[in-house]
């Protein structure tokens, strides 16, 4: 009886951690949930991008900016 709640709370475990690797983006990598892009941090994206990037937005800090 033993091994089998050890193989229901194993089974429970695995269900839980289904799909966990995906690309946080979906399918096209532009939509990054997670901080570099994926669960692995890679920071890779499968996009094509413009031969002539635009500058969207500037910012100019007044005081002194500390990033981790």
């Amino acid at each position: 009886m033993k091994h089998l709640w050890l193989l229901l709370l194993a089974l429970i475990i695995l269900w839980g951690c289904h799909g966990i690797s995906k690309p946080s983006g979906g399918n096209n990598g532009q939509n990054w949930l997670l901080f570099r892009g994926d669960t692995e941090f890679s920071g890779y994206a499968d996009v094509k991008l413009s031969p002539k990037p635009v500058l969207l937005w500037n910012y100019k800090s007044e005081a002194r900016t500390a990033s981790s």
